[in-house]
């Protein structure tokens, strides 16, 4: 597997590729390519180092997993089905029954939306949150301006950025430290929430699949490909809150976030490592 890594980082891998109109990797080809092995010995030793790493950041991938549903299911606990505050007073809402002393009013309220527009300069490197590397583990690319070849909205820490793209792929990125020279896809909604210590509250209630599932469904647009969410109309759905009791979810639920943030940089420094010392450990420059 770590070799095939290599060979598709340091081959031309299209001089063995054939077919036009559906190109394919033949076996006969893929055996004619030429490779210098180290002994057997070094490459179980090089493969025991790359699977080392490779074994964190699957760990590290499900940590991140249950840190998500363990803050998925405090917000519908807390928010949706109001079991702490079933014991004390309900009165009736606009939204049906919620704690007394609760208001209603809309996200828009204590959440905006904040997206300078940035065209990217030539020789400088930014911090790209884009489609592709949402779906590349959540991983920024880091691109030089000159390749980016439109505007672009730059931004900053307790992001939740929302892809108002194709919305019945779900697709909702809390990014709570930006790496330097942020920038995102105009494909994204960046939200923020007005006090920023609230920023675990607007990430969870946008990631609830209940409204989510409602935010998609008012997407406009006339086929799946083509949809698109309407930012505004997000900002204007109604809402049943308490700041107080905002702020004691936040407190709990943003250290969760807190420690997917951190194990999802440490799993980019550890691919990046991997990724940087394989080359090095199957030339022999890395002595194992």
């Amino acid at each position: 597997m770590y070799l095939l890594m290599l060979m598709l980082n340091k081959t031309n891998i299209s001089a063995y590729v054939t077919g036009a109109a559906q190109p394919k990797l033949n076996q006969d080809n893929l055996n004619s390519i030429t490779l210098r092995l180290p002994p057997i010995v070094t490459q179980h030793r090089i493969s025991s180092i790359l699977s080392s790493l490779d074994d964190k950041i699957a760990i590290n991938r499900r940590i991140c997993e249950n840190l998500e549903a363990q803050a998925q299911a405090l917000f519908k606990h807390w928010f949706i089905d109001f079991a702490p505050f079933k014991e004390g007073k309900f009165v009736e809402s606009e939204l049906g029954m919620i704690p007394a002393g609760w208001r209603v009013g809309t996200l828009g309220e204590i959440a905006e939306i904040i997206k300078p527009s940035i065209k990217p300069q030539n020789d400088v490197e930014y911090s790209h949150y884009s489609i592709p590397a949402f779906d590349n583990k959540k991983m920024p690319s880091c691109d030089n301006g000159g390749t980016i070849k439109s505007n672009k909205f730059m931004i900053q820490d307790s992001v939740t950025l929302l892809s108002k793209l194709n919305p019945d792929h779900k697709r909702i990125w809390f990014v709570n430290k930006v790496k330097a020279n942020a920038i995102c896809s105009t494909e994204f909604i960046p939200f923020y929430a007005k006090e920023r210590r609230h920023s675990a509250f607007i990430y969870c209630y946008l990631n609830s699949w209940q409204n989510y599932r409602e935010i998609a469904n008012g997407a406009k647009g006339t086929t799946n490909s083509h949809q698109r969410i309407d930012a505004n109309a997000i900002l204007l759905r109604k809402i049943a809150y308490d700041k107080e009791t905002i702020n004691k979810f936040c407190d709990l639920v943003g250290e969760l976030l807190e420690q997917e943030n951190i194990a999802i940089q440490e799993s980019s420094r550890l691919s990046s490592l991997r990724d940087t010392i394989l080359p090095k450990l199957m030339s022999g420059e890395i002595k194992v």
